[in-house]
């Protein structure tokens, strides 16, 4: 007799044997062997990894696996706590492990079917073992694929609405980038990032921080040059700007208690002064900080506030 879980999925084709099985469902393909104890099957569902980017993401409640040797935080103490999480880009981590699947993983330790999920080479794979007497097993790994592009849809969705509300537009496409018709010109908006060469904990920590959004315009026009840059601490050379550590180069043209405000305001860790104009924000952006970078560039390119992109 097919497995309860098997017979729960009419949609899907299946090949049943005594101790194997194969089939898809739901766009889905899975496969399973049977365990000689307990009536449990080990399941395997495939599919491709619906963010276009070329990464390594492991999962699991058991712990290290599969030579993974460094365990990273999402930035959910509850999920951090129970999963070993490894992924090679941890810059895009929080992004691409977001709360759906989080809560699609924590949904399968309820009933002692803990999946496992790992992503490589543009593919998903979710592991588990279940009973065969449990109609919901392929429900729940399916439910993992479908809240990875859930994610990912709501990730686009953020920037899109974000650079809506900047006066931009950006298409739903990855990685993310768009345009925003500013008051005092045209602004290309990209995300940024980088992934560890080495296996140096401080490499790593530089990657976890690196993911950048970079607002930047060019008119090539003739102003004062100047740049500042976030620094750690300690470093020769570094300013206090609130509470951040920065290098100035040149003298800025924005008055220091005011710059100090927008950085803080705005997550701020890169202006560039010039005949380009370019700010760098720390993360995804969120409203406040694009309100922040945009100000920053308006003082730079019009600090009289009368300028017009279109005069």
């Amino acid at each position: 007799m097919d497995p309860e879980f098997v017979r729960a999925r009419k949609d899907g084709a299946w090949q049943v044997a005594s101790r194997t099985l194969s089939g898809t469902c739901a766009g889905v393909d899975i496969t399973g062997e049977r365990r000689w104890w307990g009536g449990r099957w080990a399941l395997t569902s495939a599919a491709p990894f619906p963010v276009p980017e070329t990464l390594i993401l492991f999962v699991s409640v058991s712990g290290m696996e599969h030579g993974f040797w460094r365990d990273l935080l999402v930035g959910d103490p509850g999920f951090d706590r129970s999963h070993f999480i490894f992924c090679d880009t941890p810059a895009l981590l929080p992004l691409v492990l977001g709360p759906a699947t989080r809560q699609a993983l924590r949904d399968s330790e309820e009933i002692r079917d803990a999946l496992t999920l790992y992503v490589r080479g543009g593919v998903t794979r979710v592991m588990g073992t279940s009973s065969e007497d449990d109609p919901r097993a392929i429900d729940r790994h399916l439910a993992v694929h479908h809240a990875l592009a859930e994610d990912h849809r709501a990730c686009l969705a953020s920037w899109q609405e974000l650079m809506t509300s900047s006066h931009g537009r950006a298409d739903a496409t990855w990685p993310p980038v768009a345009t925003i018709m500013s008051r005092t010109g045209t602004l290309n908006v990209y995300a940024s990032w980088t992934a560890p060469t080495t296996r140096d904990g401080a490499d790593w920590e530089r990657s976890a921080d690196s993911l950048r959004t970079h607002l930047k315009g060019h008119d090539g026009k003739t102003r004062r040059q100047w740049t500042m840059v976030e620094m750690a601490p300690g470093i020769a050379g570094t300013h206090q700007l609130g509470s951040r550590h920065v290098t100035i180069f040149g003298v800025p043209s924005i008055s220091i208690p005011v710059l100090d405000d927008l950085v803080h305001m705005g997550n701020i860790v890169a202006i560039r002064a010039g005949a380009e104009v370019a700010v760098a924000l720390r993360g995804l952006a969120a409203p406040r900080q694009m309100n922040a970078g945009l100000r920053i560039i308006e003082l730079i390119v019009d600090p009289e506030g009368t300028g017009s992109p279109y005069r």
